[in-house]
């Protein structure tokens, strides 16, 4: 039976990171090509966000739009500027459920889409001896 393939964190050129992205990630080291792909997925969204929100335990939100800005603050999410320093703090210091969501307005339907740019658990690692 074939094993399954192992995701290995491996060094890469740090200058790729810039100095704050490097303090701040504790979790899968910021080297790691996970953690890389990771935060660019979020830095790409983080372009056309109109907003960022955060549900106070686990969930971060990029507003894609004004119809989700609007249903955030409904919900009584208070809605920040689309910064990474936002998004990073708010990761590192919600519980280990975190993720980060990207929430669209389907025009057709006005029903909401979501986009997983980090799901549960996806830059938590063990450590091996």
């Amino acid at each position: 039976m074939a094993q399954p393939p192992v995701t290995t964190c491996l060094p890469v050129d740090p200058s790729y990171l810039d100095e704050k992205d490097a303090r701040m990630n504790t979790l899968c080291p910021d080297d790691c090509p996970a953690s890389i792909e990771a935060w660019d997925r979020v830095r790409a969204a983080l372009l056309h966000a109109k907003k960022v929100s955060f549900d106070s335990c686990h969930t971060i939100y990029l507003l894609m739009d004004d119809t989700q800005v609007s249903q955030s603050n409904q919900h009584g999410f208070r809605s920040l500027d689309p910064k990474l320093e936002h998004v990073r703090d708010w990761f590192n210091s919600s519980c280990p459920m975190r993720s980060v969501i990207a929430l669209s307005t389907k025009p057709s339907t006005g029903s909401s889409r979501r986009r997983v740019l980090i799901g549960e658990f996806e830059l938590e690692f063990e450590e091996h001896d």
